[in-house]
């Protein structure tokens, strides 16, 4: 299609040449019936001859080996098999990748300069399990903004006793009360027997006493919140009184009591 139109240029171009050409050749032999006429002809009209030269259509034509070489060129086009496509795609793909993880590796590193945290996830999973993975791992700045910038360090139960004793950390004003357990309502405070387990955590001058790994970590993710809970109520023994027949289960039940709330 490409070449039949520039044939058709190239008539009509050609048209106009021959068309100038004979006007001109028209023009010159009415000068001269006139210049014979009146006695002017000059002696160089002789000379002259009636035909033009051809004209030359340089630059108006296109060459046979013009064409020959589009028509090349469009062969090699078509001529690329599938695999050649495939490797030369592959090719692109790898060079795009290379120069992407060039400029990642470049953005990492001024993060890393300005003590900025990284997160990392693997989208190769379903987009589900890393819509999940990106909301935990974001946490701490979306819902947990509050605290983004507070510290807590978890620490042994005998390390938070011999500070208190030393005096190099104070007790807090929840004294051995769970923040996390008194914000959902329990209102009867943990047991701190010497066989049983807690989980302190140190936050500025203050330690505090959690109940569970669960809830020290819930209140290392947002201190802030848990200090902004009201004091707890005052220390009040709880006293209970077991009533049933014999052999009902009383002993076994104030067992358990006195084993999980000290009561």
């Amino acid at each position: 299609a490409v070449v039949s139109t520039q044939s058709t240029g190239v008539q009509e171009k050609f048209e106009e040449l021959v068309a100038e050409r004979n006007q001109r050749l028209e023009e010159r032999r009415r000068e001269k019936e006139e210049a014979t006429k009146f006695g002017e002809v000059q002696e160089s009209d002789g000379e002259e001859s009636e035909e033009e030269p051809e004209i030359e259509l340089k630059d108006v034509t296109i060459s046979d080996e013009e064409e020959d070489e589009e028509e090349d060129d469009l062969g090699d086009d078509e001529e690329e098999t599938e695999e050649e496509a495939v490797d030369r795609i592959r090719g692109e793909i790898s060079d795009r990748y290379d120069s992407d993880m060039q400029v990642v590796s470049t953005l990492t590193n001024t993060l890393e300069d300005l003590n900025i945290p990284r997160i990392t996830i693997d989208a190769s999973r379903k987009p589900k399990v890393v819509g999940y993975s990106l909301t935990q791992q974001l946490r701490s700045i979306t819902e947990l903004r509050e605290s983004l910038f507070s510290q807590c360090l978890a620490v042994k139960a005998r390390q938070a006793n011999d500070m208190l004793a030393r005096g190099y950390k104070q007790s807090s004003r929840f004294g051995r009360w769970d923040p996390v357990l008194l914000e959902e309502g329990k209102a009867i405070q943990p047991y701190q027997a010497p066989g049983q387990l807690t989980y302190p955590v140190v936050y500025r001058a203050h330690i505090y006493f959690m109940s569970s790994l669960e809830n020290r970590q819930k209140f290392m993710d947002n201190p802030l919140h848990y200090l902004r809970l009201p004091s707890p109520p005052p220390n009040v023994p709880v006293k209970l009184a077991i009533v049933g027949p014999p052999k009902s289960g009383k002993t076994m039940l104030a067992r358990r009591l006195e084993r999980d709330h000290g009561i």
